[in-house]
């Protein structure tokens, strides 16, 4: 039998460099999705922090039924407005 040939000395390189490549543009691509859930949901975080200030002032009223309901409407609109970038909780 005869002995296996060892592969060139190029080949390892090459394969190495498309897997950096590949690894960069993965992180690229997972750190542009994450960038793009944050600022979609700016609206949605500044709505949350309007009515917690309204809260405070004493426009709304200071009530766990009324904070879950709004949370609840909010959480809904958030799902049906960005689909697949709404944040789950």
């Amino acid at each position: 039998m005869r002995a296996p040939q060892s592969p060139s000395k190029s080949a390892p390189l090459e394969s190495g460099s498309s897997l950096l490549a590949q690894a960069w543009l993965t992180d690229s691509v997972a750190a542009v999705w994450a960038a793009g859930k944050r600022i979609a949901a700016l609206p949605f975080d500044a709505l949350r922090a309007s009515h917690a200030i309204a809260v405070k002032a004493g426009l709304v009223q200071n009530s766990m039924l009324a904070s879950r309901d709004f949370e609840h409407v909010v959480s809904a609109l958030e799902r049906a407005t960005l689909g697949p970038l709404a944040r789950r909780i």
